[in-house]
């Protein structure tokens, strides 16, 4: 029994990844490739080029550049510096009550997420899933492998108690395939996260088919994770003119919206019939307004997915696709009703700003949820997803 009365499992929590901290796991040549982007981004942060994060997504200098600087309601960014505005927030992507060590060693994580009630992890990436923006294939695939090898050795201090999910290379799926069938033989991998897209490709895409069937044959889930403002970007990003609250807002949930709708509707489930998917960090509350659309596109527009042979609410529905959900949304007992309680998932986003620390008393403390409701939603319904937890 945890710390609250119910035993947690965090199914999407997130390493402190870097460039840095990686380097030594990359095998050469890449290293030392991979310690001159590092040099040039410590050279030219600060100078307008690119944001202070040494992580490669890019060696090419203007591959790469974090924006959302214009506020809401200024004409551009030289509004910013109007000394009536209020600019608060955190500039390091961290949450203010962060400790030092805080996703990278993992005796400190460990007592936070103690302090939190957390009994169990699944470790995310924070940076590298943008991996997918070095067109290399190789190197891809020995930043992918450096970042694997780190957060094995992460979980490792921590058995039993802290999994993880693999990054993947993209641009050669055989090289992918490599590093599923690599990472599966190691106890702490129970996933791979992706976006599963590229700048002409969606996860319907025959070409990622390899990539589902090594995880159904190896047992691991694959889980749909984006991140803000970074490759590969989520739709409509050069229309939100440089806008934070606007790329932070909407670039989540887009991208899994877009995920949903292409895995559905490009027959995924139907050619892999126990495969498990997830989708995370958007809330769940999208989700019964996405089922009922695509259902009625499925039924209006079918001749556009031949593929599909059920409606797709009902797998959304049908025990293979989980979604993470906000302990604070309000909807949140509808949202279960609408997809039932045994596809929701705890999701902590440690240790970033937006992280709810004291997310799991708030949700025990819910009057609208029963404790069933919430045995699954904080624990059973993640060890479903990530079978191989055990």
């Amino acid at each position: 029994m945890g710390k609250y009365g119910f035993h947690v499992v965090d199914a999407d929590g997130h390493v402190a990844d870097s460039g840095t901290r990686i380097l030594s796991y990359v095998d050469e040549p890449y290293r030392e490739r991979l310690g001159r982007l590092i040099e040039w981004r410590r050279q030219n942060t600060g100078g307008g080029h690119m944001s202070p994060v040494d992580i490669p997504y890019n060696d090419l200098a203007q591959g790469f550049e974090r924006t959302g600087r214009r506020l809401l309601g200024t004409s551009d960014v030289a509004d910013n510096l109007d000394q009536t505005f209020q600019i608060f927030g955190t500039t390091s992507g961290f949450h203010a009550q962060m400790r030092a060590g805080a996703g990278n060693d993992p005796q400190v994580t460990r007592e936070d997420l103690t302090e939190m009630g957390i009994d169990e992890a699944v470790w995310f990436p924070t940076q590298l899933t943008s991996v997918v923006s070095i067109r290399e294939p190789a190197y891809e695939a020995a930043v992918a492998r450096g970042y694997n090898r780190w957060v094995a050795e992460f979980c490792a201090a921590q058995p039993g108690q802290f999994f993880g999910v693999a990054v993947i290379p993209h641009h050669d799926i055989a090289l992918a395939v490599a590093e599923i069938e690599r990472v599966a033989k190691e106890p702490w991998c129970v996933g791979i996260t992706s976006c599963l897209t590229l700048p002409d490709k969606l996860p319907d895409h025959p070409d990622f088919h390899p990539i589902y069937r090594a995880c159904e044959e190896n047992d691991l889930a694959v889980c749909v994770h984006s991140g803000t403002d970074r490759p590969p970007y989520a739709p409509a990003r050069a229309e939100l003119t440089d806008n934070y609250f606007l790329l932070h807002m909407t670039g989540h949930p887009w991208q899994q919206m877009r995920a949903m709708a292409s895995i559905i509707g490009g027959g995924i489930y139907e050619l892999f019939p126990t495969l498990r998917f997830a989708h995370l960090e958007s809330g769940c509350t999208w989700v019964p307004y996405w089922m009922e659309r695509m259902d009625s596109h499925a039924e209006k527009l079918a001749y556009t997915v031949p593929r599909l042979k059920a409606r797709p609410s009902e797998h959304v529905t049908g025990g293979r696709c989980f979604v993470s959900f906000e302990v604070d949304e309000a909807l949140l007992p509808a949202a279960a009703s609408a997809l039932g309680e045994d596809h929701l998932v705890y999701a902590s986003d440690y240790p970033h700003y937006d992280a709810n620390l004291d997310a799991i008393p708030d949700l025990v403390a819910r009057t609208d949820l029963t404790d069933s409701q919430k045995t699954k939603f904080l624990g059973t319904n993640a060890r479903r997803l990530f079978g191989r937890m055990g």
